[in-house]
């Protein structure tokens, strides 16, 4: 099921590159990010919600940045990090 997402938003974000379409480009970096989750890839899930994250800091758009955080704490908390520090896991890229 996550495959044929997962082919399809990296179709659309290709795209989105080409065309320079930067906004757009970080809501399928958080969608991403989530499919990125749900299979498991947590590394590959916080690359681009870190992409995300960025962008919406450099705009201060606190709302789409809150829901980038939002999906960061699901992430935590699948892999069993509740109360994540630096020391618990100094190798996760935040």
């Amino acid at each position: 099921m996550y495959d044929i997402c997962m082919l399809y938003t990296t179709e659309y974000k290709i795209y989105l590159e080409k065309n320079g379409l930067k906004k757009e480009l970080q809501v399928v970096n958080n969608v991403l990010g989530t499919l990125y989750t749900k299979q498991g890839s947590y590394t590959l899930a916080m690359k681009y919600y870190n992409q995300a994250l960025h962008y919406y800091d450099s705009l201060n758009n606190s709302l789409k940045y809150a829901r980038v955080l939002n999906n960061i704490s699901i992430l935590m908390e699948e892999r069993g990090l509740s109360g994540y520090s630096e020391q618990t896991d100094p190798s996760f890229p935040l």
